[in-house]
């Protein structure tokens, strides 16, 4: 078994956004701080990327076979 952290939001711990997806041979997941990840079976980063700058992704990505579709929002600033 093996584990892996996932940038923290600036504001709080780095939260998995549901259960990750099984595709292309790696774990996909989004974190709540806007990131999408890309992880091998092994628990290796193999890529992440921010599909909006200052935005959070709300809900677990979900696949076609070809594509993957992400729930975004504006991330709101305080102050």
């Amino acid at each position: 078994l093996w584990q892996f952290e996932a940038d923290p939001a600036p504001d709080e711990r780095s939260k998995g956004i549901g259960s990750p997806l099984l595709a292309r041979n790696a774990l996909h997941f989004a974190s709540y701080e806007g990131q999408f990840y890309a992880v091998s079976t092994g628990g290796e980063l193999k890529w992440k990327l921010r599909p909006v700058e200052n935005s959070r992704i709300y809900a677990a990505p979900v696949s076609d076979g070809t594509r993957f579709f992400l729930t975004t929002a504006p991330r709101m600033q305080l102050g």
